[in-house]
């Protein structure tokens, strides 16, 4: 494949999935509330795990900001999504609100076709 500008697309693969849903939740917390919330997240993940319809799990915090933290997730179920949030860790992770120095935010994105690219060229 090539790219309007001549030069070879990274594009190598596309790969339809059956529906993965994706969940990024966003957190940025109090510097002396870090430990509390690290905590919680392990005992969240720990939850996701133990799904069989949990595909990947990855906690990730910003390179510029010690207290900014990225939960991501894959669904192979929207119901198994759901139930995560249903949850008792997830419910606790919820409760915490007063440790963060901002409103947690979710994003689930609903992904049906995953495109791979190599960064060589």
């Amino acid at each position: 494949m090539v790219q309007e500008s001549g030069l070879p697309s990274p594009l190598q693969q596309t790969t339809n999935l059956s529906t993965v849903y994706i969940a990024s939740v966003f957190l940025r917390v109090r510097p002396s509330k870090r430990p509390e919330v690290l905590s919680a997240v392990r005992q969240v993940m720990r939850s996701m795990r133990a799904s069989p319809e949990c595909e990947l799990c990855r906690f990730l915090s910003a390179a510029d900001d010690e207290n900014t933290f990225v939960l991501i997730s894959e669904w192979s179920t929207h119901e198994a999504l759901e139930e995560l949030l249903k949850s008792r860790e997830f419910l606790i992770l919820r409760g915490m609100r007063m440790l963060f120095q901002r409103d947690t935010e979710m994003i689930v994105d609903e992904v049906a076709t995953r495109q791979v690219l190599t960064l060589d060229d």
